[in-house]
Protein backbone atom coordinates (compact mmCIF):
# COMPACT_ATOMS: atom_id res chain seq x y z
CA UNK A 1 0.00 0.00 0.00
CA UNK A 2 1.38 3.46 -1.04
CA UNK A 3 2.46 5.69 1.81
CA UNK A 4 0.29 8.79 2.17
CA UNK A 5 1.91 12.02 1.29
CA UNK A 6 2.83 14.86 3.34
CA UNK A 7 4.19 18.30 2.75
CA UNK A 8 5.23 21.07 4.48
CA UNK A 9 4.88 24.95 2.73
CA UNK A 10 6.48 28.18 4.23
CA UNK A 11 3.82 31.31 4.42
CA UNK A 12 5.34 34.20 3.33
CA UNK A 13 5.38 37.63 5.92
CA UNK A 14 3.11 39.25 3.10
CA UNK A 15 0.61 37.03 2.84
CA UNK A 16 -1.42 36.98 5.93
CA UNK A 17 -3.83 34.31 7.33
CA UNK A 18 -7.23 35.38 6.27
CA UNK A 19 -5.99 36.33 2.89
CA UNK A 20 -4.67 32.77 2.87
CA UNK A 21 -8.01 31.38 4.33
CA UNK A 22 -9.87 33.16 1.18
CA UNK A 23 -7.79 32.36 -1.10
CA UNK A 24 -8.47 28.36 -0.21
CA UNK A 25 -11.87 28.86 0.32
CA UNK A 26 -12.43 30.30 -2.80
CA UNK A 27 -11.22 26.84 -4.68
CA UNK A 28 -12.22 24.22 -2.03
CA UNK A 29 -14.68 23.47 0.86
CA UNK A 30 -12.75 24.78 4.03
CA UNK A 31 -13.39 24.19 7.59
CA UNK A 32 -11.94 25.35 10.68
CA UNK A 33 -11.15 23.64 13.34
CA UNK A 34 -9.29 24.01 17.12
CA UNK A 35 -6.64 26.47 17.97
CA UNK A 36 -3.78 25.71 20.38
CA UNK A 37 -1.23 27.78 22.18
CA UNK A 38 1.63 26.26 23.26
CA UNK A 39 5.71 26.63 24.45
CA UNK A 40 8.04 24.40 22.81
CA UNK A 41 11.88 23.60 24.34
CA UNK A 42 13.81 22.11 21.62
CA UNK A 43 16.14 19.63 23.46
CA UNK A 44 19.54 18.10 22.14
CA UNK A 45 22.66 16.83 23.99
CA UNK A 46 25.34 19.22 23.95
CA UNK A 47 27.11 17.14 21.04
CA UNK A 48 24.21 17.75 19.12
CA UNK A 49 23.29 14.05 18.90
CA UNK A 50 19.82 14.34 17.54
CA UNK A 51 20.38 17.39 15.16
CA UNK A 52 23.51 15.26 13.23
CA UNK A 53 20.66 12.31 12.70
CA UNK A 54 18.12 15.08 11.23
CA UNK A 55 15.75 14.72 14.22
CA UNK A 56 14.53 17.90 16.60
CA UNK A 57 13.01 16.94 20.17
CA UNK A 58 10.06 19.36 20.74
CA UNK A 59 9.43 19.42 24.75
CA UNK A 60 5.84 20.98 25.28
CA UNK A 61 5.50 20.79 28.79
CA UNK A 62 3.77 17.26 29.17
CA UNK A 63 4.52 16.13 26.04
CA UNK A 64 7.46 15.47 23.95
CA UNK A 65 7.59 14.73 20.35
CA UNK A 66 10.86 13.81 18.22
CA UNK A 67 10.20 15.23 14.64
CA UNK A 68 11.85 15.06 11.63
CA UNK A 69 13.97 18.01 10.82
CA UNK A 70 13.77 18.12 7.27
CA UNK A 71 9.86 18.09 6.72
CA UNK A 72 8.67 17.98 10.02
CA UNK A 73 7.03 14.81 10.19
CA UNK A 74 6.54 13.30 13.94
CA UNK A 75 8.51 10.31 14.71
CA UNK A 76 7.49 9.70 18.33
CA UNK A 77 5.95 11.11 21.19
CA UNK A 78 5.59 10.16 25.05
CA UNK A 79 3.90 12.09 28.02
CA UNK A 80 6.29 13.33 30.31
CA UNK A 81 5.96 13.29 34.16
CA UNK A 82 7.80 15.73 36.34
CA UNK A 83 8.80 17.92 33.61
CA UNK A 84 11.61 20.93 34.06
CA UNK A 85 12.81 23.56 32.41
CA UNK A 86 16.80 21.90 33.36
CA UNK A 87 18.64 18.72 32.10
CA UNK A 88 16.70 15.75 31.87
CA UNK A 89 18.17 12.00 31.86
CA UNK A 90 16.31 9.41 29.10
CA UNK A 91 16.03 6.97 31.92
CA UNK A 92 13.32 9.36 32.85
CA UNK A 93 11.25 9.05 29.97
CA UNK A 94 8.63 7.08 30.17
CA UNK A 95 8.85 3.32 28.45
CA UNK A 96 8.20 3.00 24.99
CA UNK A 97 9.17 4.43 21.09
CA UNK A 98 10.52 7.99 21.94
CA UNK A 99 12.88 6.03 24.86
CA UNK A 100 13.72 3.50 22.46
CA UNK A 101 14.79 5.72 20.31
CA UNK A 102 16.58 8.16 22.22
CA UNK A 103 18.63 5.62 24.36
CA UNK A 104 20.16 4.59 20.99
CA UNK A 105 21.37 8.04 19.72
CA UNK A 106 21.95 9.43 23.00
CA UNK A 107 23.75 6.45 25.14
CA UNK A 108 25.02 8.33 28.38
CA UNK A 109 24.14 12.09 27.25
CA UNK A 110 21.27 14.10 28.83
CA UNK A 111 19.44 16.32 27.00
CA UNK A 112 19.67 20.07 27.33
CA UNK A 113 17.39 22.63 26.89
CA UNK A 114 18.46 24.92 24.02
CA UNK A 115 15.66 27.12 22.73
CA UNK A 116 12.04 28.02 23.87
CA UNK A 117 9.45 29.01 20.89
CA UNK A 118 5.51 29.67 21.24
CA UNK A 119 3.55 27.99 18.47
CA UNK A 120 0.30 28.41 18.11
CA UNK A 121 -1.53 25.79 15.64
CA UNK A 122 -4.59 26.23 14.20
CA UNK A 123 -6.28 22.71 12.48
CA UNK A 124 -8.18 22.90 9.00
CA UNK A 125 -9.81 20.37 7.01
CA UNK A 126 -10.77 20.42 3.50
CA UNK A 127 -14.08 18.84 2.61
CA UNK A 128 -15.68 17.34 -0.53
CA UNK A 129 -18.90 17.89 -1.34
CA UNK A 130 -20.21 14.42 0.57
CA UNK A 131 -18.71 16.26 3.63
CA UNK A 132 -15.79 14.02 3.50
CA UNK A 133 -12.40 15.06 4.86
CA UNK A 134 -10.19 14.90 1.87
CA UNK A 135 -6.74 16.83 2.98
CA UNK A 136 -6.08 17.96 6.18
CA UNK A 137 -4.31 20.70 6.82
CA UNK A 138 -2.10 22.61 10.30
CA UNK A 139 -1.44 26.26 10.05
CA UNK A 140 1.69 26.38 13.20
CA UNK A 141 3.01 30.09 13.74
CA UNK A 142 6.18 30.19 15.61
CA UNK A 143 7.06 33.27 17.80
CA UNK A 144 10.65 33.43 19.01
CA UNK A 145 11.37 35.86 21.89
CA UNK A 146 14.66 37.76 21.18
CA UNK A 147 13.49 37.57 17.01
CA UNK A 148 12.21 39.95 14.65
CA UNK A 149 8.93 38.57 13.14
CA UNK A 150 7.34 35.04 12.85
CA UNK A 151 7.70 31.89 11.08
CA UNK A 152 4.22 30.16 9.41
CA UNK A 153 4.55 26.74 8.08
CA UNK A 154 1.41 25.40 6.41
CA UNK A 155 1.09 21.35 6.52
CA UNK A 156 -0.43 19.26 4.36
CA UNK A 157 -1.59 15.21 4.80
CA UNK A 158 -3.18 13.65 2.36
CA UNK A 159 -5.93 11.01 3.23
CA UNK A 160 -6.77 7.47 1.66
CA UNK A 161 -8.16 7.62 -1.57
CA UNK A 162 -7.88 11.47 -2.08
CA UNK A 163 -4.39 11.88 -3.97
CA UNK A 164 -6.05 13.94 -6.89
CA UNK A 165 -7.04 16.50 -3.71
CA UNK A 166 -4.39 16.45 -1.87
CA UNK A 167 -2.16 17.61 -5.65
CA UNK A 168 -5.23 20.12 -6.19
CA UNK A 169 -3.76 21.77 -3.34
CA UNK A 170 -0.17 21.48 -3.64
CA UNK A 171 -0.60 23.08 -7.01
CA UNK A 172 -2.32 26.25 -5.75
CA UNK A 173 -0.29 27.13 -2.92
CA UNK A 174 3.01 28.39 -5.61
CA UNK A 175 0.87 30.52 -6.78
CA UNK A 176 0.12 32.21 -3.18
CA UNK A 177 3.49 32.52 -3.20
CA UNK A 178 4.15 29.84 -0.81
CA UNK A 179 7.21 28.14 -0.50
CA UNK A 180 8.30 24.42 -0.01
CA UNK A 181 10.03 24.66 3.71
CA UNK A 182 12.88 22.89 4.97
CA UNK A 183 10.51 21.60 7.90
CA UNK A 184 11.10 23.16 11.78
CA UNK A 185 14.87 24.10 9.82
CA UNK A 186 14.71 27.72 9.80
CA UNK A 187 12.41 28.03 13.14
CA UNK A 188 14.99 25.70 14.89
CA UNK A 189 18.08 28.41 13.24
CA UNK A 190 16.18 31.50 14.69
CA UNK A 191 15.54 30.05 17.62
CA UNK A 192 18.77 29.42 18.54
CA UNK A 193 20.31 32.29 17.30
CA UNK A 194 18.25 34.08 19.50
CA UNK A 195 20.14 32.92 22.75
CA UNK A 196 23.40 33.34 20.91
CA UNK A 197 23.87 29.79 19.57
CA UNK A 198 24.73 28.15 16.23
CA UNK A 199 23.92 24.36 15.13
CA UNK A 200 26.65 22.36 15.89
CA UNK A 201 28.57 24.45 17.23
CA UNK A 202 30.12 21.90 20.10
CA UNK A 203 32.09 18.79 18.86
CA UNK A 204 34.72 17.06 20.72
CA UNK A 205 36.10 15.70 17.21
CA UNK A 206 39.55 17.55 17.26
CA UNK A 207 39.84 19.55 13.82
CA UNK A 208 42.93 22.56 13.10
CA UNK A 209 43.60 24.38 10.00
CA UNK A 210 47.69 23.45 9.96
CA UNK A 211 49.83 24.91 7.43
CA UNK A 212 52.59 22.85 6.03
CA UNK A 213 55.03 25.84 6.29
CA UNK A 214 53.87 27.44 9.32
CA UNK A 215 56.11 28.03 12.40
CA UNK A 216 55.70 24.77 14.67
CA UNK A 217 55.32 27.04 17.50
CA UNK A 218 52.29 28.63 15.60
CA UNK A 219 50.90 25.63 15.23
CA UNK A 220 51.33 24.36 18.92
CA UNK A 221 49.10 27.50 20.04
CA UNK A 222 46.62 26.88 17.70
CA UNK A 223 46.42 22.87 19.29
CA UNK A 224 46.50 24.44 22.74
CA UNK A 225 43.55 27.02 22.18
CA UNK A 226 41.22 24.26 20.02
CA UNK A 227 42.03 22.15 23.60
CA UNK A 228 41.65 24.64 25.64
CA UNK A 229 38.32 26.09 24.40
CA UNK A 230 37.08 22.21 24.96
CA UNK A 231 37.94 22.22 28.48
CA UNK A 232 36.12 25.37 29.41
CA UNK A 233 33.11 24.40 27.52
CA UNK A 234 33.06 21.30 29.75
CA UNK A 235 33.45 22.55 33.26
CA UNK A 236 29.98 23.67 34.02
CA UNK A 237 28.97 20.06 32.55
CA UNK A 238 31.22 18.37 35.36
CA UNK A 239 30.52 21.09 38.34
CA UNK A 240 26.68 20.41 37.69
CA UNK A 241 27.21 17.09 36.73
CA UNK A 242 24.77 17.04 34.56
CA UNK A 243 25.79 13.41 32.45
CA UNK A 244 29.52 11.67 32.62
CA UNK A 245 30.49 12.73 28.80
CA UNK A 246 31.34 16.49 30.14
CA UNK A 247 34.10 14.68 31.86
CA UNK A 248 35.20 12.43 29.12
CA UNK A 249 35.53 15.17 26.78
CA UNK A 250 37.15 17.28 29.50
CA UNK A 251 40.01 14.80 30.19
CA UNK A 252 40.36 13.80 25.98
CA UNK A 253 41.15 17.23 26.19
CA UNK A 254 43.60 17.46 28.72
CA UNK A 255 45.84 14.06 27.54
CA UNK A 256 45.77 15.38 24.08
CA UNK A 257 47.71 18.65 25.75
CA UNK A 258 49.98 16.71 27.81
CA UNK A 259 50.43 14.70 23.94
CA UNK A 260 51.07 18.06 22.23
CA UNK A 261 53.76 19.19 24.49
CA UNK A 262 55.57 15.99 24.08
CA UNK A 263 54.98 16.08 20.63
CA UNK A 264 56.57 19.60 20.25
CA UNK A 265 59.63 19.45 22.18
CA UNK A 266 61.85 22.50 21.61
CA UNK A 267 58.84 24.13 20.84
CA UNK A 268 58.99 25.38 24.14
CA UNK A 269 61.90 26.52 26.70
CA UNK A 270 62.83 23.95 28.22
CA UNK A 271 61.35 25.23 32.31
CA UNK A 272 57.92 26.30 30.76
CA UNK A 273 57.86 22.71 28.81
CA UNK A 274 58.30 20.72 32.01
CA UNK A 275 55.87 23.31 34.36
CA UNK A 276 53.48 22.51 32.03
CA UNK A 277 53.77 19.08 31.74
CA UNK A 278 53.73 18.49 35.42
CA UNK A 279 51.02 20.57 35.94
CA UNK A 280 48.30 18.95 33.20
CA UNK A 281 49.77 15.59 34.39
CA UNK A 282 48.05 16.77 38.07
CA UNK A 283 45.19 17.76 36.39
CA UNK A 284 44.41 14.16 34.40
CA UNK A 285 45.45 12.39 37.66
CA UNK A 286 42.94 14.27 39.23
CA UNK A 287 40.18 13.11 37.04
CA UNK A 288 40.96 9.41 37.01
CA UNK A 289 38.96 8.17 39.69
CA UNK A 290 35.86 9.98 38.64
CA UNK A 291 36.36 8.61 35.46
CA UNK A 292 37.14 4.91 36.10
CA UNK A 293 34.00 4.74 38.57
CA UNK A 294 31.64 6.25 35.58
CA UNK A 295 32.68 3.85 33.60
CA UNK A 296 32.35 0.98 36.22
CA UNK A 297 28.69 2.36 36.73
CA UNK A 298 27.99 2.23 33.42
CA UNK A 299 28.54 -1.33 32.88
CA UNK A 300 26.16 -2.35 35.86
CA UNK A 301 23.31 -3.21 33.36
CA UNK A 302 25.82 -5.63 31.38
CA UNK A 303 27.40 -6.88 34.40
CA UNK A 304 24.02 -8.04 35.46
CA UNK A 305 23.27 -9.79 31.71
CA UNK A 306 26.71 -12.03 32.82
CA UNK A 307 24.82 -13.80 35.57
CA UNK A 308 22.03 -15.97 36.83
CA UNK A 309 19.37 -14.20 37.93
CA UNK A 310 19.38 -15.28 41.29
CA UNK A 311 22.99 -13.76 41.72
CA UNK A 312 22.14 -10.44 39.94
CA UNK A 313 21.07 -9.14 43.73
CA UNK A 314 24.07 -9.84 44.94
CA UNK A 315 25.56 -7.09 42.71
CA UNK A 316 23.70 -4.01 44.49
CA UNK A 317 25.66 -3.53 47.56
CA UNK A 318 28.75 -3.19 45.19
CA UNK A 319 27.08 -0.66 42.87
CA UNK A 320 25.90 1.46 45.54
CA UNK A 321 29.17 1.33 47.07
CA UNK A 322 30.30 2.87 43.43
CA UNK A 323 28.27 5.29 43.41
CA UNK A 324 29.53 6.53 46.53
CA UNK A 325 32.72 6.63 45.93
CA UNK A 326 31.74 8.28 42.56
CA UNK A 327 30.29 11.18 44.37
CA UNK A 328 33.47 11.95 46.44
CA UNK A 329 35.84 12.20 43.48
CA UNK A 330 33.30 14.11 41.80
CA UNK A 331 33.73 16.61 45.29
CA UNK A 332 37.55 16.51 45.30
CA UNK A 333 37.36 17.32 41.04
CA UNK A 334 34.95 20.07 41.23
CA UNK A 335 37.21 21.71 44.25
CA UNK A 336 40.23 21.18 42.28
CA UNK A 337 38.60 22.94 39.39
CA UNK A 338 37.52 25.93 41.38
CA UNK A 339 41.39 26.03 43.21
CA UNK A 340 44.27 28.82 42.96
CA UNK A 341 46.39 26.18 41.21
CA UNK A 342 44.18 24.98 38.15
CA UNK A 343 43.24 28.98 37.69
CA UNK A 344 46.77 29.80 37.51
CA UNK A 345 47.77 27.06 34.82
CA UNK A 346 44.78 28.21 32.52
CA UNK A 347 46.04 31.57 33.15
CA UNK A 348 49.68 31.05 32.04
CA UNK A 349 48.74 28.61 29.15
CA UNK A 350 46.41 31.20 27.89
CA UNK A 351 49.42 33.91 28.14
CA UNK A 352 51.73 31.48 26.17
CA UNK A 353 48.91 30.53 23.56
CA UNK A 354 48.37 34.27 22.88
CA UNK A 355 52.16 34.44 22.15
CA UNK A 356 52.46 36.84 25.28
CA UNK A 357 55.50 34.77 26.81
CA UNK A 358 57.90 36.28 24.36
CA UNK A 359 61.39 34.66 23.98
CA UNK A 360 61.18 33.31 27.13
CA UNK A 361 58.62 30.88 26.35
CA UNK A 362 59.71 30.03 22.91
CA UNK A 363 62.38 27.14 22.34
CA UNK A 364 65.10 26.54 19.50
CA UNK A 365 62.47 24.63 17.31
CA UNK A 366 59.25 27.09 17.47
CA UNK A 367 60.33 28.26 14.25
CA UNK A 368 60.49 24.52 12.63
CA UNK A 369 58.04 24.25 9.72
CA UNK A 370 54.84 22.07 10.75
CA UNK A 371 55.22 19.56 8.34
CA UNK A 372 58.70 18.43 9.15
CA UNK A 373 58.08 18.14 12.57
CA UNK A 374 54.87 16.36 12.24
CA UNK A 375 56.66 13.96 9.61
CA UNK A 376 59.53 13.69 12.62
CA UNK A 377 56.96 12.83 14.94
CA UNK A 378 54.61 10.16 13.12
CA UNK A 379 57.89 8.58 12.21
CA UNK A 380 58.94 7.88 15.87
CA UNK A 381 55.67 7.19 16.67
CA UNK A 382 55.53 4.40 14.34
CA UNK A 383 58.70 2.75 14.74
CA UNK A 384 58.26 2.72 18.60
CA UNK A 385 54.63 0.73 18.29
CA UNK A 386 56.19 -1.49 16.11
CA UNK A 387 59.44 -2.78 18.09
CA UNK A 388 57.11 -2.62 21.15
CA UNK A 389 54.52 -4.90 19.63
CA UNK A 390 57.07 -7.15 18.31
CA UNK A 391 58.35 -7.77 21.50
CA UNK A 392 54.71 -8.88 23.35
CA UNK A 393 54.84 -12.29 23.37
CA UNK A 394 52.27 -14.77 25.79
CA UNK A 395 54.76 -13.97 28.26
CA UNK A 396 54.28 -10.53 28.44
CA UNK A 397 52.80 -9.07 31.45
CA UNK A 398 49.81 -6.78 31.21
CA UNK A 399 51.68 -4.11 32.00
CA UNK A 400 53.44 -4.04 28.56
CA UNK A 401 50.03 -4.02 26.89
CA UNK A 402 49.35 -0.94 29.05
CA UNK A 403 52.10 0.94 27.22
CA UNK A 404 51.69 -0.55 23.97
CA UNK A 405 48.11 1.06 24.23
CA UNK A 406 49.78 4.59 25.51
CA UNK A 407 52.06 4.48 22.73
CA UNK A 408 48.98 4.00 20.00
CA UNK A 409 47.33 7.36 21.87
CA UNK A 410 50.16 9.29 21.04
CA UNK A 411 50.42 8.15 17.39
CA UNK A 412 46.42 8.76 16.51
CA UNK A 413 46.83 12.41 18.69
CA UNK A 414 49.91 13.05 16.09
CA UNK A 415 47.59 12.15 13.03
CA UNK A 416 44.83 14.40 14.42
CA UNK A 417 46.70 17.16 15.22
CA UNK A 418 48.78 16.98 11.74
CA UNK A 419 45.83 16.14 9.55
CA UNK A 420 45.34 19.10 7.55
CA UNK A 421 49.28 19.19 6.26
CA UNK A 422 48.86 15.30 5.63
CA UNK A 423 47.37 13.24 2.54
CA UNK A 424 43.51 13.34 4.06
CA UNK A 425 43.04 9.66 2.52
CA UNK A 426 45.91 7.94 3.98
CA UNK A 427 45.35 9.86 6.95
CA UNK A 428 41.77 8.52 7.66
CA UNK A 429 42.45 5.12 6.57
CA UNK A 430 45.77 4.90 9.19
CA UNK A 431 43.57 5.85 11.72
CA UNK A 432 40.83 3.89 11.30
CA UNK A 433 43.27 0.67 11.42
CA UNK A 434 45.04 2.02 14.62
CA UNK A 435 41.38 2.59 16.08
CA UNK A 436 41.17 -1.64 16.04
CA UNK A 437 44.32 -1.91 17.70
CA UNK A 438 43.60 0.29 20.09
CA UNK A 439 40.07 -1.03 20.57
CA UNK A 440 42.03 -4.30 21.51
CA UNK A 441 44.32 -3.00 24.51
CA UNK A 442 41.50 -0.38 25.23
CA UNK A 443 38.98 -2.87 26.58
CA UNK A 444 41.84 -5.60 27.48
CA UNK A 445 43.18 -2.47 30.07
CA UNK A 446 39.49 -1.97 31.09
CA UNK A 447 38.65 -5.13 31.89
CA UNK A 448 42.55 -5.45 34.17
CA UNK A 449 41.02 -1.92 35.81
CA UNK A 450 37.67 -3.44 36.25
CA UNK A 451 38.66 -7.33 37.68
CA UNK A 452 41.31 -5.29 39.99
CA UNK A 453 38.23 -3.54 41.63
CA UNK A 454 35.80 -6.28 42.18
CA UNK A 455 38.93 -8.37 43.75
CA UNK A 456 39.60 -5.37 46.34
CA UNK A 457 35.41 -5.40 47.03
CA UNK A 458 35.84 -9.20 47.33
CA UNK A 459 38.74 -9.24 49.50
CA UNK A 460 37.14 -6.81 51.88
CA UNK A 461 33.60 -8.59 52.07
CA UNK A 462 32.76 -10.48 55.54
CA UNK A 463 30.77 -13.68 56.44
CA UNK A 464 27.54 -12.48 57.34
CA UNK A 465 24.60 -14.00 54.62
CA UNK A 466 24.66 -10.57 52.59
CA UNK A 467 28.10 -10.57 52.17
CA UNK A 468 27.92 -14.46 50.74
CA UNK A 469 25.17 -13.24 48.47
CA UNK A 470 27.54 -10.40 47.35
CA UNK A 471 30.92 -13.11 47.60
CA UNK A 472 28.74 -15.16 45.13
CA UNK A 473 27.93 -12.55 42.46
CA UNK A 474 31.18 -10.91 42.19
CA UNK A 475 32.94 -14.04 42.28
CA UNK A 476 30.76 -15.04 38.95
CA UNK A 477 31.28 -11.47 37.82
CA UNK A 478 35.20 -11.96 38.25
CA UNK A 479 35.15 -15.34 36.09
CA UNK A 480 33.41 -13.41 33.36
CA UNK A 481 35.24 -10.47 33.25
CA UNK A 482 38.69 -12.67 33.06
CA UNK A 483 37.25 -14.90 30.32
CA UNK A 484 36.53 -12.13 28.30
CA UNK A 485 40.18 -10.72 29.34
CA UNK A 486 41.86 -13.85 27.76
CA UNK A 487 40.19 -13.66 24.84
CA UNK A 488 40.80 -10.12 24.20
CA UNK A 489 44.78 -11.36 25.22
CA UNK A 490 44.40 -13.95 22.99
CA UNK A 491 42.99 -11.81 19.86
CA UNK A 492 45.99 -9.66 20.38
CA UNK A 493 48.71 -11.06 18.41
CA UNK A 494 46.37 -11.36 15.45
CA UNK A 495 45.12 -7.76 15.65
CA UNK A 496 48.71 -6.69 16.20
CA UNK A 497 50.07 -8.62 13.02
CA UNK A 498 47.02 -7.09 10.88
CA UNK A 499 48.03 -3.35 11.98
CA UNK A 500 51.60 -4.12 11.40
CA UNK A 501 51.22 -5.91 8.18
CA UNK A 502 52.20 -4.57 4.68
CA UNK A 503 48.63 -2.69 4.25
CA UNK A 504 49.87 -0.64 7.32
CA UNK A 505 53.15 -0.11 6.55
CA UNK A 506 52.39 0.81 2.95
CA UNK A 507 49.72 3.21 4.01
CA UNK A 508 52.19 5.33 6.55
CA UNK A 509 54.95 4.86 3.93
CA UNK A 510 52.59 6.63 1.31
CA UNK A 511 51.76 8.96 4.02
CA UNK A 512 54.86 10.22 4.79
CA UNK A 513 56.15 10.34 1.14
CA UNK A 514 53.34 12.24 0.25
CA UNK A 515 53.92 14.77 3.19
CA UNK A 516 57.44 14.95 2.17
CA UNK A 517 56.58 16.27 -0.89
Amino acid sequence: MRPLNTATWRVPLRLDNETLFDELTSAFILRHGEEQQQDCRFRDSFDWRLYREDLLLCDEGIQWRLVRRGDGEELARARVRGNGDGPRRVSQLPPGRLRDRLEKLLDMRALLPLATVRRHRRELTIENDDVKTVVRLTLECWTIEGAVGEERLLRLEEMRGYGEEFAAVQAMLPRLGLGVAAGLEQVFALALRAVGREPLDYSAKFQAALMPEMASGHALRQIGAILLDTMHRNEQGIIADIDTEFLHDFRVAVRRTRAALGQFKGVLAPAVLEWLLAEFSWLGRLSNGARDLDVLLHSENAWGELLPSELRPGLHPFFTGLARQRRREYRQLVQALGSERYRELVRRWQEILRGEGGEAAAGPQAGRPTLRLARRVIKRRWRRILTDGAAIDETSPPATLHQLRIQGKKLRYALEFFRSVLPEAVCRDLIVRLKQLQDNLGRYNDLSVQEGVVRDYLAGLGTRDKDVAAAAAAGGLLASLDRERLALRQEFATVFAAFAGEETTGLMTALLEDAAG
